[in-house]
Formats: C-alpha cells, sequence, structure tokens
C-alpha cells in the first residue's frame, strides 16, 4: 500500500547489521548482530533482569544477559520514535465510540502493529486502520484483544482482558453481517485478525483460525466482485494480506477441506498488484501465490500419495525461473529465500528428482543458502520476524553434523519470540527438536509428516 498524504511517521535510524556469511557456510553461522553494551542506566531493561536485579544493556529484541542464559528477552515498552499529524485522532466519534479502549488501541498502533508489516513508515495496520474503525466496531474489538494479549506474550493466565475483547468481536461482527446489505472491506479486516491471531490466544498448536480462513475467503471473492472495491484504500492490503495468509496455511488444510486459489477473479488481483510493494509480502505477490498453490499440492501428496508430475514440472519451471522485482535489501534476501523454501518444499515434500543436480546436493545447497541468508537479516529489522516459513523448512534438513547451526536456528527462535510474542515460536522449537531426533535415529520422513502425526497445525506466518 502506497504512503498515505494524511499520516507523517519517522522512526529512529536502525542499528549496525551483523556480518555476511561465506556462500556455502557448512559449520557454525556467527551470532546474532553484536552490538557494544550501552553504558548508560537501564530505564527500560527487560522483565527478566528486573527481577534478578542485575543490569540490563537494553539491546533489542534480545538483551545480552538474556541471550547469555537462553532465556526468552521480556522488553518494556519501547519509548514512542514517531510523531504522527492526522486528522483521524481528533475524530470525536471515533472517541465516542463504546467499543474504544484508548489504552489497549494506543498499544496496537504504536506496538502490535509492527508485527504486521515489512516497513514499520508504511504499515496499513498502524495508524491509517484508525480511519476505517468508525465503519466496524468488531474491528475495533478484534485489535484490542490482539493488543491486549500481545502485552502480556499471550501467557494464557493473564489473557481474560484479551478474552473479553474478543467476544465482543465475535458478537458484533455477527450484527454486522446480519445489518449488511452488500459485504464491506472492514468485515475482511475483522475476519481476518481474528483469524490470524487464533492459535496465539487460542494457545493451541492445532488451532490456525481455519474457519475464519475460509470467512476470508468467501468475503475476499465477493469483494472481488464489487466495483467499488477498486478503488479502496484497502485492497492491496486486503488482496496481499490473503495471499499471504493462504499461503501460511496452505499446508495446514485437508485435500477434501482446500478450495482452489487460482480462480479467475483471483489470478487478476494477484496481477494487478504484480511489482507493487505490499506492507505484507514486499514485491512478491506473485511467488507467495504460488507457493500457495504448492503447498496445497504438497499436502495432497502428503495425504493422499498422488502425484501430477505435469504440474510439479510447472512450480518447478516457474521457481527456477521467478525474478525479483525489488532492488532493495533485506526485502530482495527475503524473496530469494521465499523462492529456494519452495524449491525445498517441492523436492522434498513430493520426492521429486532436481534437474540442476544430484537431489539431495542440491537441497543441502539451497537450505544452507536460505540459513546464510537470514542470518544476513539484522533481527532487528522488522522483515526478520517474517522469516519462520523457511526457516522451519531449512532447519529440518540439518543433520546431527550441524550441531552448531541447529544451535543459531533456535537461538533465532527465541529471539522471534522475544519480537512477535508468539507461542508458535515454542512450539516450532519443539517441533524441530523431537523432528531432528528422529532423523538422527535414521528416519527419513519430512517435518510435515511428524507435525501432521502429532495433530498440530502450526500457522508460521
Amino acid at each position: 500500500m502506497g504512503r498515505s498524504s494524511k499520516y507523517k511517521v519517522r522512526f529512529a535510524s536502525s542499528a549496525t547489521p551483523y556480518p555476511a556469511l561465506p556462500r556455502k557456510p557448512r559449520g557454525r553461522i556467527p551470532q546474532i548482530d553484536e552490538q557494544p553494551a550501552q553504558t548508560s542506566r537501564s530505564r527500560l531493561a527487560c522483565h527478566g533482569c528486573r527481577i534478578r536485579h542485575i543490569k540490563c544493556d537494553e539491546r533489542f529484541p534480545v538483551c545480552t544477559q538474556c541471550r547469555a542464559k537462553g532465556l526468552v528477552c521480556m522488553p518494556r515498552g519501547r519509548p514512542t520514535q514517531w510523531r504522527i499529524e492526522t486528522p483521524w485522532l481528533r475524530s470525536r466519534s471515533l472517541l465516542a465510540m463504546p467499543a474504544l479502549n484508548p489504552r489497549l488501541l494506543q498499544y496496537w498502533l504504536e506496538n502490535a502493529s509492527h508485527m504486521m508489516t515489512l516497513d514499520l513508515d508504511n504499515n496499513p495496520m498502524s495508524f491509517p486502520i484508525v480511519g476505517q474503525l468508525l465503519e466496524s466496531e468488531s474491528l475495533v474489538h478484534v485489535l484490542q484483544s490482539v493488543s491486549a494479549a500481545y502485552e502480556v506474550f499471550y501467557d494464557p493466565p493473564s489473557i481474560h482482558e484479551s478474552l473479553v475483547e474478543r467476544s465482543k468481536a465475535l458478537q458484533t461482527l455477527g450484527q454486522e453481517l446480519r445489518a449488511q446489505t452488500t459485504i464491506r472491506p472492514q468485515t475482511f479486516l475483522a475476519v481476518y485478525m481474528l483469524g490470524v491471531s487464533s492459535p496465539w490466544i487460542d494457545y493451541s498448536p492445532s488451532a490456525f483460525g481455519q474457519e475464519h480462513l475460509l470467512a476470508a475467503r468467501s468475503i475476499l471473492d465477493e469483494l472481488l466482485r464489487q466495483q467499488d472495491f477498486v478503488d479502496h484504500p484497502y485492497r492491496s492490503f486486503i488482496i496481499a494480506a490473503f495471499i499471504w495468509w493462504d499461503m501460511s496455511c496452505s499446508l495446514l488444510v485437508s485435500p477434501d477441506e482446500q478450495k482452489p486459489l487460482d480462480t479467475p477473479e483471483i489470478d487478476a488481483a494477484v496481477t494487478s498488484l504484480q511489482g507493487r510493494f505490499c506492507a505484507i509480502l514486499s514485491h512478491a505477490i506473485e511467488l507467495v501465490y504460488e507457493l500457495g498453490r504448492l503447498g496445497r499440492y504438497c499436502r495432497m501428496v502428503c495425504d493422499l500419495q498422488i502425484r501430477d508430475l505435469a504440474l510439479e514440472d510447472a512450480f518447478e519451471s516457474r521457481l527456477l525461473a521467478w525474478e525479483h522485482s525489488s532492488q532493495v535489501e533485506p526485502l530482495r534476501t527475503l524473496n530469494e529465500t521465499f523462492r529456494l523454501h519452495g524449491l525445498v518444499m517441492l523436492y522434498r515434500l513430493c520426492n521429486r528428482t532436481s534437474p540442476v543436480a544430484e537431489t539431495e546436493d542440491y537441497i543441502r545447497e539451497c537450505i544452507l543458502s536460505m540459513l546464510q541468508n537470514i542470518s544476513q537479516i539484522r533481527t532487528h529489522s522488522p522483515v526478520f520476524k517474517f522469516i519462520h516459513i523457511p526457516l522451519l523448512n531449512a532447519a529440518a534438513e540439518l543433520t546431527a553434523e550441524d550441531e552448531s547451526l541447529r544451535k543459531q536456528v533456535l537461538d533465532w527462535c527465541a529471539v522471534l519470540y522475544s519480537t512477535n510474542r508468539s507461542p508458535i515460536n515454542t512450539w516450532t522449537v519443539e517441533l524441530l527438536q523431537s523432528h531432528w531426533g528422529l532423523k538422527d535415529a535414521g528416519d527419513r520422513s519430512s517435518w510435515l509428516h511428524l507435525m501432521l502425526q502429532k495433530g498440530w497445525r502450526l500457522n508460521l506466518g
């Protein structure tokens, strides 16, 4: 989504990136970005340092003390680093809404919404969303629900306020749907946030908001048939958000419940955004669209053991030929990592033979390149939190000889948890450790097979 002329957001400059790696690392990947410890007084000490009464150097997202002890770092709220000018916040109509909880909404806008974008200066789910709230009370409640849970790291005993807001969101959403004569974009945004937050708030590795995903698809289909949706300011975000969400769930939905993604309407919508920056998937909507279709196919092969070699040929040729339209780092690095992720899925989950080199050697080359790319994305960058899907796929290929790489993956998972606070990070670690144990014992089954056997459905997106 493009920048709006009605708001201006300014952030402090970013810190020094960590060093690059050799092209084909075979051993230890350098530790995440090394920054000199601060010597000033700890005004924003993390929770762990405060309760242990030790000095915190306030490094974000993981301080030195927590990293040394292998603990999850729970930082206090960062100081406000932006200045905003917008008429929306002076709207008396908004302030008069009974649904509004000013503290929770402010926390969403300033903090929790940062997990929804690749670019903090261009975040449709932050202050720009205020312009949509007057149209949907359910959207107000669901944002406040996620805000309340994010504030306490989705800790089950501490999310009562979040559950109350979520209940209100579901109730008011039903009322809005019954009152509407046509589906509105704000309804999609409310359903989207209810869906993507389901595993975080339900605190279950088996919940991924499938009912909301299916509802969102029906809403999107209806919106794409509406002429006035073409000019809606959230059109590009809504299309991109669904394509990303669908891709991240494509391995989780059983074949008999999958709805084809490549309809003429969705295909045209994706084509209309090709090459454009979208806050949730960079310039790579056509790649993510392809990965969503590939994920459906991989799940079908996993469940039914049925293969379509012609379709595999098409996936392979498009992934090998796909070129980046972004020249900006680290977006280009992220996009390349997802391209390699798709090839590893195709060769490993579908047992396809690589035409480039001996398959096992080529998979190894791909996963080392993926880890190399991830290591080049600064952990405090808003891009880093989007690496979870390819990180799991690459990490699952590591062997017992890759002990240092496995440790680095676990360190990255801890950073992700400290940043996005989702319990999915801890389940990912458990899944990986179980998979590594089986792999070291000679079991050749994939991480997907293990996840399905455990009854888990981890939405890593």
